[in-house]
């Protein structure tokens, strides 16, 4: 006997990519690193956890972009430690979600630096690279969240999977500058 294939009518299939739609929409937001979307991405993100409160990615979207203005906060001399600890708290809940996903670990790396958590944060970026080791960003985020020869090899593998990558550089300056080793 064969069992009925369910049908999604046009409608439910909007539903169901709704979440989606939401998560691309910051994603694409945050990608242009411009503080004016930060707003925009922060409330896609948050619609997606909304709509899709189990996934894993939405939350990531959410500790990024929440990062970010952290980010802005601290370099406008008014640092919300709030936004930080909403980031680190967002990104707990992905790998809680998911924790198979190199992304969370790597937005919890992201997230934990600036927490000052740096033992707990290199240890995350160490998780995304394990996972997966092909991915400039986790290399990048060990470099962050580490120092020395790790920081070194990590920010170089970073650079090898995206060339003339500025920041990586600027890493691996600080550990070149602190050994006196110009």
């Amino acid at each position: 006997r064969q069992e009925a294939v369910p049908v999604m009518t046009p409608e439910a299939l909007g539903e169901a990519l709704e979440p989606y739609r939401a998560w691309m929409q910051g994603r694409l937001q945050l990608e242009t690193l411009s503080i004016a979307t930060l707003p925009g991405a922060l409330e896609s993100f948050r619609e997606a956890v909304r709509l899709a409160p189990r996934d894993a990615l939405a939350r990531v979207g959410l500790a990024s972009a929440l990062q970010m203005q952290f980010e802005v906060t601290r370099a406008a001399g008014r640092p919300d430690p709030a936004l930080r600890d909403d980031a680190v708290r967002a990104a707990r809940e992905a790998v809680t979600l998911d924790s198979s996903s190199g992304e969370a670990w790597a937005a919890l790396s992201f997230a934990l630096v600036s927490a000052g958590e740096i033992s707990e944060a290199a240890a995350a970026a160490r998780r995304a690279v394990a996972l997966e080791p092909g991915n400039w960003r986790h290399q990048f985020r060990l470099a962050h969240a580490s120092w020395a020869e790790e920081r070194l090899r990590a920010g170089h593998r970073a650079l090898e999977l995206l060339p003339d990558f500025a920041f990586a550089y600027s890493l691996a300056a600080m550990v070149h500058i602190a050994r006196r080793a110009m």
